[in-house]
């Protein structure tokens, strides 16, 4: 009897053994994680603050009757920022963890409040910040989310939309300096439906939520900081100083810091402390104003540190175009540089060379000293030229824009509110980046302003060049609302320009035919009339030959189409190598010739795999361009193609993971579906494999069974 009840019971572990592996081999890395932190550098180790961790955590939990609504409260320097930024990267760092994949899946696993959000968007309301409305933040959070719906929705619907849509996360918000925002907000956090929780940080009590005051440090963390500063500085300090200056500093960590740099510039520790005993107010805005009284002697300090006004506080700035905005040459720039490192005003990531203000009120400052300046107007026009430059360089940093895309959208819409529509066109020509990351549609909304200003004004010149690029990767949507609402209407501008716009509407309506071309000739025809067109031009646009590669591509791919009646891998196979040695002839003309070669080479994979079902060989080719593509709908469609011939190939695991994440990047990229056989194919492997059982049985019927009976 008890020999039975031990094989039952060694049976039973067996058994939840083996669901758990089934668990784990299925699983793709990460559960998707959406979040809009800048990850410069992390946040820096707190000193002291255990007990207020503690709290923030337990709101967290999930008892019914605690306020989804917390506010961290306290005077400027205190710590409100840094608290609330400790919790955003414990978060941020779980959410991109592989366990959180796995243990968010096992059930009975006790896992803390911060690993149980999908969602963190991070909204700094700092004065002059873009997120001081109701549609501002709203905005910012539809793009956080990549919800395709939400980012096409119109604005005097969009608020409801995102309510709707953050009951279906459990995300963090975290709105760091309310005090500058408007009334309204506040209304709107608190329709947010449950799980969202929200985490305000503000100088004044904010509605009736709970409040988590924050004092000064205790006298230990205090003198704690002050000995951390004084070893980072290499300031020399007996135990009697550190106590007396934490003690002068009211604890205050914003004014040990800023306390302990002086000190390394020089100043005596007796006059430090004096001048923080007589100080009157705001303490720690006193400090940040006798710093910034400091730089004001340096003009090159002077300047950058108002040129960092015009940069997005959590995204920051790269050295360069600090010194760019600031008018300086490279020498005077590090030297400015220097002097605001060294007065602790910015902090420093080596890996990226970027900048960013220490404390919220060392920004505002930056910010109020540009305002005051008569010439703030030259520093906004450095900051569109180097922009410009940065956008025409030939290839593009695509790492560097990606970063930069929250400060090139705040100029972009300065350049809409001041109506300067040759600049917008311009630089929205080149902006690929904001085709990016699925938030396209501010693209399109930018693009349709450069159009209402070119008919208002009868002037089509700005169209050059722009009105077939809009074309290019926004998708189906915007080209059918650009064909049938924008197009009649630009045409007509561009009739009256001669040769330029004869150009201009030769380029959009062969890419129009070419994207509804319904058989080989009609196809064939347009792609061989527009080479023709395209040699004989004397002078090309700057992006010419990357509307000749892609429209090649696209033809090639379509002749390789299998649910085309034209289908004809031969021919397709002569088209995708044409546009291989187009890459080659203008590589220094493309903006990225290694993601155009990465996507010819995939598709010559994708044909091998079509024509002669060489799926292992095309597997091996599209691993090694994996590395060069650059845009996520391209890493989506390698993903999901890469899931089928897996599937194909008996590699069942590796196929749903594979899927999984290519239905992530496609999520991300702001589409619902991709335009390929493959993605048809995907949709039906995943009703097969949409749980652990029905994936075991799958690979047990495809690798063990199958060839066991054709024995």
């Amino acid at each position: 009897m008890i020999a039975i009840q031990i094989l039952e019971l060694i049976a039973k572990i067996l058994s939840l053994l083996l669901e758990l592996i089934v668990k784990l081999i299925s699983l793709p890395p990460s559960l998707s994680f959406f979040h809009n932190l800048s990850i410069g550098e992390e946040c820096p180790r707190l000193v002291g603050r255990k007990r207020e961790r503690q709290q923030l955590h337990y709101w967290l939990k999930e008892p019914p009757e605690q306020s989804p609504i917390m506010v961290i409260t306290g005077v400027g320097g205190v710590g409100k920022t840094a608290l609330a930024k400790d919790l955003a990267f414990k978060v941020w760092r779980w959410g991109n963890s592989r366990w959180r994949g796995i243990l968010a899946r096992i059930p009975g696993i006790p896992c803390k409040p911060y690993m149980t959000f999908n969602a963190l968007i991070w909204i700094s309301g700092q004065e002059f910040s873009a997120f001081q409305s109701v549609d501002k933040i709203a905005e910012e959070i539809a793009r956080t989310l990549r919800d395709k719906d939400l980012l096409l929705r119109p604005q005097n619907e969009l608020q409801d939309a995102v309510r709707r849509a953050l009951g279906r996360y459990r995300a963090l918000l975290i709105l760091d300096g309310y005090e500058t925002m408007k009334p309204e907000v506040l209304e709107f956090i608190k329709s947010l439906p449950p799980p969202t929780r929200v985490l305000i940080t503000s100088q004044h009590t904010v509605g009736n939520f709970p409040v988590l005051s924050l004092e000064t440090l205790e006298h230990g963390a205090a003198v704690q900081l002050v000995q951390q500063e004084a070893a980072r500085h290499r300031v020399q300090l007996s135990s009697e100083q550190m106590r007396e200056l934490a003690e002068a500093a009211w604890g205050l960590p914003l004014v040990i810091i800023l306390s302990v740099s002086r000190l390394r510039h020089g100043r005596e520790l007796k006059q430090v402390i004096r001048e923080l005993k007589e100080a009157r107010g705001d303490l720690a805005q006193r400090v940040v104003n006798r710093q910034i009284q400091e730089i004001q002697r340096r003009p090159e300090a002077w300047s950058v540190f108002q040129a960092l006004a015009l940069f997005d506080p959590e995204a920051g700035a790269v050295r360069e175009a600090l010194g760019v905005v600031a008018g300086l040459d490279d020498q005077a720039r590090d030297d400015g540089l220097e002097v605001l490192r060294g007065c602790e005003l910015l902090t420093h990531s080596i890996e990226e060379d970027r900048f960013w203000a220490r404390h919220p009120l060392i920004h505002q400052a930056a910010q109020k000293a540009l305002a005051g300046n008569p010439n703030r107007a030259e520093f906004e026009r450095r900051q569109v030229d180097w922009y410009r430059g940065l956008l025409l360089r030939r290839p593009q940093p695509k790492a560097l824009l990606r970063r930069e895309r929250p400060t090139l959208e705040a100029v972009l819409e300065r350049l809409r509110a001041a109506g300067d529509v040759d600049e917008l066109a311009l630089l929205l020509r080149e902006a690929e980046v904001l085709k990016d990351e699925g938030a396209w549609e501010r693209y399109a909304d930018l693009a349709r302003e450069v159009f209402r200003l070119c008919l208002e004004r009868g002037d089509g010149r700005p169209l050059i060049g722009m009105a077939w690029e809009t074309l290019a990767k926004p998708g189906p949507q915007w080209r059918k609302e650009f064909a049938k609402v924008w197009w009649p209407k630009l045409k007509g501008l561009l009739e009256k320009m001669d040769k330029e716009g004869e150009a201009e509407i030769r380029r959009v309506e062969t890419y129009l035919h070419v994207k509804k071309a319904q058989d080989a000739d009609q196809l064939v025809s347009e792609i061989e009339n527009f080479k023709k067109f395209f040699v004989q031009e004397s002078e090309l646009p700057i992006n010419e030959p990357e509307m000749l590669i892609d429209l090649i591509n696209y033809t090639g791919f379509s002749f390789s189409d299998s649910r085309k009646p034209f289908r004809d891998f031969q021919r397709a196979r002569q088209y995708l190598e044409e546009g291989i040695r187009l890459v080659e002839q203008y590589w220094a003309q493309l903006r990225d010739p290694e993601d155009w070669e990465a996507v010819l080479r995939g598709n010559i994979a994708i044909l091998m795999a079509r024509a002669e079902g060489r799926y292992r060989e095309a597997m091996r080719i599209l691993e090694e361009i994996r590395p060069k593509l650059r845009w996520k709908r391209n890493w989506a469609e390698w993903e999901l193609v890469m899931a089928v011939y897996a599937f194909r190939r008996g590699r069942v695991g590796k196929a749903w993971r594979h899927g999984q994440e290519g239905e992530r990047w496609l999520r991300e990229s702001g589409f619902e579906q991709l335009d390929i056989p493959e993605w048809e194919e995907w949709t039906q492997i995943r009703s097969r494999l949409d749980s652990p059982m029905k994936r075991l049985c799958e690979w047990f019927h495809r690798c063990l069974w199958s060839p066991f009976r054709r024995i």
